[in-house]
């Protein structure tokens, strides 16, 4: 291949693959030295020259000139550095230019496996950056293999990967079919790229939110927190500046068309949308939807609440094997306990009588100080009269 070709060829490839000019060179460079080692031995010191303006490439063997009769690995003596370069001083680097026609013959295999080596490696990390920003993101694919325990997921120019742990369960894959899912990991390694996508996470849940309502996507109503069970039971809290705008409204939808979208990508998955609140009592609250709360009153320490309910309501507040006290937790962040209205008067009853019992304890052992000290007093008043 011809230089101008050459040149003209790495172009259509830095155009094609979108890859940087710098890359590419260095890559060739590398190359050329590579090859040009192999021929020649690979402890010569090389140097490859590209000129992208004159379409000119250049290889030169570096070598240290020295006093005549020294030998030196990548040396050369002065007298046989003066005959290429008359000035040339001892322990000068001369760089010796190697014989261009050599090129084409010496370097074309190589420089051609190891440029696309590095094209690899190149389309690899701009993909392995790409889908790092993807993280957490929702992103549709179209089903490419179902295999015993995982789903093959094309997402365009790459494979992903929806392990069975990652997949809400009674839900059924078709080949072709498309299936939203959220980027959960990307790993990269020799082979390439591992795109781990799920459908059980809380960043597939409020994924959906983003995109099935608009008002959380152009960020008028904003997603506070999410915890899911996936495939049981999730709860999403939500807030809006705007007092005109009730942001569960904005997620429900008329007739509740927007959160049956959800639902049903969820293969019917209970979902919770719960007012956010500054005030941690009335948030602790809400997050335990659908159960109604009489109070929530501070624990000592301040890092829960005791909240009471109906009696009625007890069981739906914890939940079955205790999942909404469970999840309202893990979304608020603070403990809460719960008690009904019932077991909360027999509580106080129990404090009060604790309190009173104390305090006749307090009084008689007040009483029998105030006695003593009388019969002091009076032992004090005889010793004086004696």
């Amino acid at each position: 291949m011809k230089p101008n070709e050459f040149f003209v060829a790495i172009k259509q490839i830095i155009d094609e693959k979108g890859i940087a000019k710098d890359i590419i060179y260095s890559a060739i460079q590398q190359a050329l030295i590579t090859a040009y080692r192999k021929k020649l031995g690979s402890s010569k010191d090389l140097k490859v020259v590209i000129d992208e303006e004159k379409k000119d490439i250049k290889v030169y063997w570096c070598r240290m000139i020295t006093e005549d009769g020294i030998l030196q690995r990548n040396g050369i003596t002065i007298s046989e550095a003066r005959k290429i370069k008359a000035d040339a001083e001892i322990n000068e680097t001369l760089e010796v230019e190697i014989p261009p026609e050599d090129i084409g013959r010496i370097a074309a295999q190589t420089v051609k496996q190891v440029v696309m080596q590095k094209f690899k490696e190149a389309e690899r990390e701009i993909q392995f950056e790409e889908y790092m920003k993807k993280k957490g993101i929702l992103v549709t694919g179209n089903v490419q293999k179902i295999e015993k325990k995982k789903v093959l997921i094309s997402l365009g120019k790459l494979e992903a990967t929806l392990p069975e742990k990652e997949q809400i369960g009674r839900e059924i894959f078709k080949v072709g079919n498309p299936v939203k899912v959220c980027v959960s990991e990307v790993r990269k390694d020799v082979k390439g790229l591992e795109i781990i996508v799920t459908r059980a996470s809380s960043d597939f849940l409020e994924g959906l939110f983003r995109y099935y309502i608009p008002e959380i996507n152009e960020g008028i109503v904003k997603i506070k927190a999410s915890v899911r069970e996936a495939g049981s039971r999730s709860k999403i809290s939500v807030a809006c500046s705007d007092k005109k705008i009730d942001p569960i409204g904005a997620c429900v939808g008329l007739k509740g068309s927007r959160i049956k979208e959800i639902v049903s990508e969820l293969m019917g998955e209970k979902i919770d949308i719960i007012r956010w609140d500054e005030d941690a009592s009335v948030y602790c609250s809400n997050a335990l939807s659908p159960a109604k709360v009489i109070s929530a009153n501070p624990i000592e320490g301040g890092k829960g609440f005791l909240v009471v309910v109906p009696d009625t309501q007890l069981s739906l507040a914890i939940g079955k094997d205790g999942q909404n006290v469970r999840l309202a937790a893990q979304l608020t962040k603070y403990k809460i306990d719960i008690k009904s209205e019932s077991q909360y008067k027999e509580h106080l009853n129990k404090v009060m009588d604790g309190t009173a019992a104390m305090g006749v304890a307090a009084a008689a052992e007040s009483a029998g100080t105030d006695t003593q000290n009388d019969k002091e007093t009076d032992n004090n008043s005889e010793n004086e009269n004696l």
